[in-house]
């Protein structure tokens, strides 16, 4: 039994298959499953707006069952529905059904979305393989012969690992295992085949066995006239046409040569033996029309009455009467107006004569060299002059041909050729250039072209030792610190210089030296990691605030398009959550290695020696350093609070954290005085003492 399916976004297109009724065929809609539609165009737009939630451009699965002729039970194709369903989950999903019946063969149409609830899409994968293997079932459960599929080996096996052992041996009975895989159809050439009543495929049989039969070009040619094959010019190779589609000459025998094991016939072999044969052009040609089987000069006979339709009036060997009813329009039941006796339109039949008027067949070549535009025909007309292919007395008498045309493809001709001119000139230049370069590179000429490479390269380099030996002189660290600071924000340089300042005030409150370089730039690193850590938690604190804000204004289930809108949001604000922790993370770390590094540094310096200062401070120096480290602190504070306020000098700063600091002395003395004036509860005697 055959079963098909494909996929996509749906639309209108499948529903006119669906509901199509050509070639007498009878469509019955079937009821559907989860859809509030009647009909199957309003069904489609359900199942489209169903899917919008999901993340795929192709939601809509198509599947097609054609049980064999006589065995169309309603029984076989519920059966179907259900190991197919099953096989691929789809029992609750909405779908709508189809039958067709043409010909007196049933067939049913089913129309699903592999979107779920939760926005996930159904898994088809392996699905051809899948499919058959329901298929095999199915020809097992009613008594249908077996028919070997692209997939035979991994049908068996599948079954046999899902317990239908059954259903396995009756396929290795049937001896469809090892047989050769079916050539695959395309859709086109089975309505080719449909509406020509010629197998597929038949044209290739029909090609190699003219090839077997001919042993030239002509012969060929003649075996596949008499076969009902045309040969034409395609745009880039040879084509053969009967009735359909054309298709290239060079891959109908090399797919039917390999598939009878006839042996390799390649482009090569064709071209050589299709050489000097005067093969029209696919435009050119007429379906209907033999026009090339003979090439004796085509005559018109006169003297008849014009628009008359009588064999006589026609072409007697080319062209058939274009006032004829064509070959394919003689099926039985056809009728037209011609038939009927209608005499036709007299000026169009005159007009037709006119345009076969000519003498023999160069001329027909000759009109299609000159038609505007076509560059193709006049590249291979000029190829075939330089070629000697034709000969001045095939081109010298042309009768007919429109002068329009004439004066158009005669400048198209001058351009190709002065083009072709020009290039054989220039090439002829470069030659030249090339032999003169060659000359003048003698030994000597050589020699010189390396001494001057050297003297450049030892220029060079003094120029490179004496900038090298002028920065030496300068004061590198200096320069570099200046240069980096104007990178920095002025958050991060206010940082730095309260780190310097609080690293001298420290070394004066404990009468120790000053730490050295690698410690203070230990304590940079740490405060600019702590300053960037604290602005990374604070953006990821956002970002989970708006995230859980956004989850409160999720829509009910119903409103499709405003889910999907909210989804999207949602998806977005996840996103950017999910980057800024990942940064915070990377900044809480890298503020971890920063400390270690720094407590590491001020260990090590705390129990250096060299630390202690020799000569003992004042009381008075001590205390201004300790003041500092106040003020230092404040400053930090003011700085947190507000940083807008770092961009400030840092007196001023200084100023404003030193009022700051007094308004505090001042706060905590009146709570000393209140506290020492204030009564002890404890004490009964207290509040009598003076």
């Amino acid at each position: 039994m055959l079963a098909g399916a494909t996929r996509g976004s749906g639309g209108p297109g499948l529903v006119r298959h669906l509901l199509s009724r050509k070639q007498g065929q009878t469509v019955t809609v079937l009821p559907s499953r989860g859809l509030a539609a009647d009909n199957p165009l309003d069904a489609m737009r359900e199942l489209e707006a169903i899917s919008a939630i999901g993340r795929t451009k192709r939601p809509i699965h198509h599947v097609h069952v054609d049980p064999p002729v006589g065995r169309e039970n309603p029984e076989l194709l519920l059966r179907h529905r259900e190991l197919y369903e099953a096989e691929f989950g789809l029992q609750d999903a909405p779908s709508f059904s189809v039958s067709h019946e043409k010909n007196g063969r049933l067939h049913e149409h089913r129309v699903y979305t592999i979107v779920q609830e939760n926005g996930r899409c159904i898994d088809l994968s392996w699905e051809r393989a899948r499919r058959e293997k329901i298929s095999r079932i199915i020809e097992f459960e009613f008594g249908l012969p077996m028919i070997a599929g692209r997939h035979n080996k991994a049908v068996e096996k599948a079954l046999r690992q899902d317990g239908r052992h059954d259903v396995a041996d009756a396929i290795v009975a049937a001896g469809i295992i090892d047989q050769p895989r079916p050539e695959a159809v395309s859709p086109e050439e089975r309505h080719i085949a449909e509406r020509t009543g010629v197998s597929a495929r038949s044209l290739d049989a029909r090609v190699l066995a003219a090839w077997k039969a001919a042993d030239s070009g002509p012969s060929f040619r003649a075996a596949l006239e008499d076969r009902g094959i045309f040969v034409a010019q395609g745009t880039k190779t040879l084509v053969v046409l009967q009735d359909g589609k054309p298709e290239s000459l060079n891959r109908v025998l090399s797919r039917e040569a390999k598939k009878q094991g006839f042996g390799k016939i390649s482009a090569a072999d064709v071209k050589k033996r299709l050489s000097g044969l005067n093969i029209p052009d696919l435009a050119d040609l007429d379906r209907t029309s033999t026009f090339y089987r003979t090439e004796k000069p085509v005559e018109c006979c006169s003297g008849s009455s014009v628009g008359d339709p009588s064999p006589e009036n026609s072409l007697v060997s080319g062209k058939e009467d274009f006032n004829a009813e064509p070959k394919t329009a003689t099926n039985e039941g056809h009728s037209s107006r011609r038939a009927q006796g209608h005499p036709g339109d007299p000026g169009r039949n005159q007009g037709h004569q006119k345009r076969h008027e000519r003498v023999d067949e160069p001329a027909r070549s000759e009109r299609n060299r000159g038609r505007a535009g076509s560059y193709r025909s006049i590249d291979r007309v000029a190829d075939r002059t330089e070629h000697g292919r034709e000969s001045d007395q095939n081109t010298s008498g042309v009768v007919g041909g429109s002068p329009r045309n004439k004066l158009m493809s005669a400048p198209i001709r001058k351009r190709i050729l002065d083009q072709r001119k020009s290039r054989s000139q220039k090439n002829v230049r470069h030659k030249i250039a090339a032999v003169r370069l060659r000359q003048k590179l003698t030994p000597a000429a050589i020699a010189k072209i390396k001494d001057s490479a050297n003297f450049k390269a030892r220029q060079k380099a003094a120029r490179r030792r004496r900038a090298i030996a002028r920065l030496s002189k300068i004061d590198a660290p200096g320069i570099r610190e200046r240069i980096a600071s104007v990178f920095r924000s002025s958050e991060e340089n206010l940082g730095r210089l309260l780190n310097e300042r609080q690293a001298l005030a420290e070394a004066r409150a404990n009468e120790s030296r000053a730490e050295p370089a690698d410690l203070t730039a230990a304590r940079h690193a740490l405060t600019k990691a702590s300053v960037r850590r604290g602005k990374t938690f604070a953006n990821f604190q956002k970002a989970i605030h708006n995230l859980k804000k956004h989850q409160d204004t999720k829509p009910p289930w119903g409103y499709i398009q405003a889910y999907f809108a909210w989804k999207k949001k949602r998806d977005s604000v996840r996103t950017t959550a999910d980057r800024l922790k990942a940064k915070d993370r990377i900044a809480a770390q890298n503020k971890r290695d920063a400390t270690e590094k720094f407590d590491a540094l001020k260990s090590a310096w705390d129990k250096n020696p060299e630390k202690r200062f020799v000569e003992k401070r004042d009381a008075t120096e001590i205390f201004e350093a300790k003041r500092e480290l106040a003020l230092i602190a404040e400053v930090r504070r003011i700085v947190r609070e507000d940083p807008a306020r770092a961009s400030l000098k840092l007196e001023t700063l200084f100023g404003v954290a030193n009022q700051q600091l007094q308004k505090k002395d001042e706060e905590r003395e009146i709570r000393c005085q209140m506290k020492l004036h204030t009564p002890d509860d404890d004490d009964p005697g207290s509040r009598f003492k003076p």
